[in-house]
């Protein structure tokens, strides 16, 4: 009997694509169901992109199979639940919707998704901009407030939206939730002149200029040349000098 473990294995291959003048490499995975056999023999079972068993099967050899393959022993706790793939499908929906400005079809969507996950990041914040996008401040404002409050937001997956968020909740006004907002995301990390800059800039807005030149200089000596930093702290140079 083979020494190889049941399980998901990868296969990373380089192919060439293009023509002429447009080629290039590039790497693809495959990803396959491996059994050992008998006579030093595994069969492996290549994978959908949905990562289902497809009937297409190959005997390697021992030697050739610990050469192409490499075993994922926590593939299948990262993949996703079938509630997670409803939830994935319904915002993927809501985003398509959204972008043809259909808000009532997207506002449908994401809420197929918040009766799955309530606390979702990307549902919240779709919502939240669809409810912008008709003009309904209020329960775009409601949103957001709450969406400032869910730790997730401070994932790495989510990154993007934790920056438009932050943006949002200045946009709308809400300085003091902006504030805490970024003030929270510090806890995870001190190192971001991008994060300094956005608390300076809330608390300018807020009309709190001392504080505000406080995580300016903190992100201007993690990044000297950060033009948007440099451009506040000019500003409030110049209004001081008034």
């Amino acid at each position: 009997m083979a020494e190889i473990q049941e399980g998901i294995y990868v296969e990373v291959i380089s192919a060439t694509i293009g023509t002429g003048g447009t080629t290039k490499k590039q790497e693809i995975q495959n990803y396959y169901l491996a059994k050992p056999l008998e006579q030093n023999l595994v069969q492996v079972q290549l994978l959908d992109i949905d990562y289902n068993p497809l009937p297409i099967f190959e005997k390697v050899g021992l030697d050739d199979f610990n050469r192409r393959f490499k075993f994922l022993p926590d593939f299948s706790k990262d993949l996703p639940s079938p509630q997670e793939k409803k939830i994935d499908k319904a915002i993927a929906q809501a985003e398509a919707h959204f972008r043809r400005k259909e808000y009532y079809s997207a506002e449908y969507e994401y809420n197929k998704a918040l009766k799955l996950d309530e606390d979702n990041v990307r549902a919240n914040f779709g919502v939240g901009q669809v409810y912008l996008a008709q003009g309904d401040k209020e329960k775009a404002v409601e949103v957001f407030e709450k969406l400032a409050l869910v730790e997730a937001v401070f994932e790495e997956k989510n990154k993007h939206i934790f920056n438009e968020l932050g943006i949002e909740l200045r946009r709308q006004g809400l300085y003091d939730q902006a504030i805490a907002y970024y003030t929270k995301a510090l806890s995870f990390t001190q190192d971001d002149e991008n994060l300094l800059f956005n608390l300076a800039r809330a608390h300018y807005e807020k009309g709190n200029q001392t504080e505000a030149k406080k995580f300016l200089h903190r992100a201007l000596a993690l990044n000297p040349d950060l033009e948007e930093a440099k451009q506040l702290n000019r500003a409030i140079m110049k209004e001081e000098k008034q």
